[in-house]
């Protein structure tokens, strides 16, 4: 592969800074919530909440142009045809200033035709609410036009292999934006008086910083890429019905992948009741799909260099990028799941109050461990009028409660996640190669699955069919489907594929025994044990993880490359 440390150094600094960009986030919202919460009150965080619900939503309209544009000028810059990029960039940039310009439009009309429909229909509405969700509605809607022509550039960027520049940018606007809202929040008496919510400065300074961001972006891009050329002269037919047709197959995806994020919600409320869905959207949603980004900001940054092998026909350099990053996929990813089993019930007791347990009266293992049945009859029950900081212990195979299989159905979405995550890269090399509408395929039968196997799993196993009917969809589509179609695509043996899989599954595997007698000596629901056991996890696991699933030549091309050494 040519320049193959300089790439792989790109890689492992895209990686880094994902990652390092996506804790950063998280941390700040968890840190500015409170703020926010205590300056606004709940009335108007809940109508910022929605109305950035709403705007959010406004993403499916830009139907997959951002992979398209993506990968075509990820392949361009591999073949070093300036022109090429410059037909792809502009017809994608473009095409999203059309789409955020008709999103807007649509948001306006919408928020008329709602504005003079809701009094005629007698709802019990506070219009004066009304007004001010639907003008933060719009100004939100503005940002949303400005920022989606960025991701042209985004695409230009990542198609450079310079995640790293894009995930700067990305962090850069964010804590911009972040504190200009604590700034706004900390000013609360002087400006409140002149707009009357604080909810309009909130939203104007958003859209005032999404104007500037511009510059941050068209900068860095052309650092990357110094012959950018933008006009509309430029934009190119034949472009357009390539981005067209690529794009058709990923909206496809990502309805799915919406199908798939909804479903279990209505059939929780359907077949059992909202406590279940809050237990739902609260626990298992916040832990498990927070981490699974967390993982996938370390894996999906292939598809660029998947698009640039292709397009230069170096399919043995392709093979060899997708073992490799199956490989870190699956150290990543093992250690995550490893984390979410082996520590979710003493992080939820610390992190939930013992009264608003989500998962309430479910005993507690680790408390429980070592006492028989006379022990427990002979305890001290709770004083009556005085609160009991012990949760009620009940039989850990009691069928008939929910909570019971609170537990067995997290480890099951767990399971389900991780050999997602595994799998992420043979994704990215079906979208890096224009082979993604064997993944829409794909995707939307395992929604379909999904939906089925929920809704039957509710029905005769109760709480713990939510986890059944994620899991056994995941098993067929990505243990057995997609394996077969990167083969295809790549040409590589079936069973070279299965070994590249299973053996660093295994090595994996191995090294969690060394966090395993950790967690069980140390572990308590306590955030400085917990902060310590999983330090002590990682150091003991990433060692051996990576001598059992790397080769020595493969440690060390990547140390070289991190070492700028030849």
């Amino acid at each position: 592969m040519q320049d193959g440390r300089k790439i792989l150094r790109s890689l492992i600094l895209g990686s880094s800074y994902r990652f390092g960009s996506y804790f950063l986030m998280t941390l700040v919202i968890f840190l500015l919530r409170p703020v926010m919460v205590g300056t606004l009150g709940t009335r108007e965080c809940g109508l910022w909440a929605a109305a950035a619900e709403i705007v959010g939503m406004y993403s499916v309209l830009e139907l997959g142009l951002n992979t398209a544009v993506s990968r075509f000028i990820a392949a361009s810059i591999g073949l070093k045809d300036d022109a090429e990029t410059n037909r792809y960039f502009n017809t994608g940039f473009f095409l999203f200033a059309l789409v955020g310009g008709i999103v807007f439009v649509l948001s306006c009309l919408t928020i008329a035709f709602a504005s003079r429909i809701v009094p005629l229909l007698g709802i019990d509405v506070d219009m004066s609410d009304f007004r001010l969700f639907a003008v933060v509605v719009l100004i939100l809607g503005a940002q949303f036009a400005v920022e989606l022509p960025f991701r042209a550039f985004n695409g230009l960027i990542n198609g450079a292999l310079r995640q790293d520049l894009s995930a700067l940018v990305k962090t850069g606007f964010f804590l911009v934006s972040q504190g200009v809202a604590f700034l706004i929040l900390m000013n609360a008496d002087a400006l409140l008086p002149l707009f009357g919510s604080l909810l309009y400065p909130l939203a104007l300074g958003s859209l005032l910083v999404a104007c500037v961001n511009f510059f941050a972006w068209y900068g860095a891009a052309r650092s990357v890429f110094p012959a950018l050329r933008m006009t509309y002269t430029r934009i190119d037919r034949a472009a357009l019905r390539r981005v067209f047709h690529y794009t058709t197959f990923s909206f496809a995806a990502m309805l799915a992948d919406i199908a798939k994020t909804a479903a279990p919600t209505f059939l929780l409320a359907g077949f059992l009741n909202l406590s279940a869905v809050g237990q739902y959207k609260m626990v298992l949603t916040t832990l498990t799909g927070a981490l699974g980004a967390l993982v996938a900001q370390v894996t999906n940054t292939v598809s660029p260099l998947f698009s640039r092998l292709v397009a230069q026909n170096d399919h043995e350099s392709a093979r060899n990028a997708l073992f490799f990053s199956m490989k870190v996929a699956t150290v990543i990813s093992v250690f995550i799941s490893f984390g979410l089993i082996a520590w979710s019930d003493p992080f939820i007791q610390r992190w939930m109050e013992p009264d608003i347990m989500i998962y309430g009266a479910k005993s507690d293992a680790h408390a429980a461990r070592g006492k028989t049945a006379e022990t427990a009859e002979t305890e001290e029950a709770p004083v009556a009028g005085k609160p009991s900081l012990q949760r009620e212990r009940i039989p850990d195979l009691n069928p008939d409660r929910v909570n019971v299989d609170f537990m067995l159905t997290l480890y099951l979405l767990v399971i389900a996640m991780c050999l997602d995550r595994m799998q992420s890269p043979g994704t990215e090399l079906l979208y890096g190669t224009s082979n993604h509408h064997h993944y829409s395929l794909l995707n939307g039968v395992e929604a379909v699955l999904l939906f089925v196997l929920t809704a039957l799993g509710l029905k005769y196993r109760g709480f713990l069919g939510l986890g059944i009917g994620a899991l056994v969809p995941v098993i067929f589509t990505r243990g057995i489907w997609l394996p077969l179609l990167v083969c295809r695509v790549l040409g590589i043996p079936r069973h070279a594929y299965r070994r590249a899989l299973l053996f660093p599954l295994a090595g994996c595997l191995a090294a969690c025994y060394p966090p395993m007698f950790i967690t069980y000596y140390l572990v308590a629901p306590a955030y400085p044990r917990l902060f310590l056991v999983g330090t002590l996890a990682a150091c003991t696991y990433f060692p051996v993880a990576v001598l059992l699933v790397f080769t020595r030549e493969e440690r060390m091309k990547v140390w070289n490359a991190i070492r700028h050494r030849q």
